[in-house]
């Protein structure tokens, strides 16, 4: 009896590591993913082609990669924009700089935890890279109040991220 219940603790520790291991090779739909997110529409239109022919891990990592792509370009638009930014404008666009320089890192750090598979801590990044989006554009708001030159460039990017976001959901989960 002894040895039966080491042998079931043995195997049922090796069983978890193997799905621990496996869990990233998990393939799913295109509505499995965007389903979840705010804008599926937007979702489907991010998604490489033949999602459903990748696993979970891969299709991450594109999107990983298209973020850090987006969050650069618009670091850069938002550099060129300050020195001809009007002075209420200005303000807001330094601290979208900062914002969007503190997002690639951001990303940087997501790319890495994908490739440690600690997926949790994926998860919790995503919300961290879109909350810098979505206060760059709260700026805006504040005094002195301008008008905000980054809307669609912080939607689109934050809507990149919700797709992030739904698929280290499902990593996670």
């Amino acid at each position: 009896m002894g040895i039966l219940v080491v042998l079931l603790v043995a195997t049922t520790a090796t069983a978890t590591r193997e799905v621990i291991k496996n869990f990233g090779n998990i393939k799913v739909s295109v509505d499995q993913v965007c389903s979840r997110t705010r804008n599926p529409g937007f979702c489907m239109g991010v998604l490489p082609p033949g999602v459903a022919n990748h696993n979970l891990e891969t299709v991450s990592r594109a999107v990983i990669n298209q973020a850090m792509v987006e969050a650069i370009e618009i670091y850069s638009q938002i550099k060129d924009w300050i020195p001809q930014a009007a002075g209420g404008q200005q303000g807001h666009l330094n601290y979208c700089l900062r914002l969007y320089g503190s997002a690639i890192n951001s990303v940087k750090a997501a790319r890495d935890l994908l490739g440690s598979k600690q997926y949790l801590g994926l998860n919790r990044k995503t919300v961290e890279i879109a909350n810098y989006a979505n206060g760059c554009e709260s700026s805006f708001s504040s005094s002195p109040r301008a008008v905000s030159p980054l809307t669609q460039l912080n939607s689109d990017f934050s809507n990149l991220v919700d797709v992030l976001s739904a698929i280290s959901y499902l990593l996670s989960h």
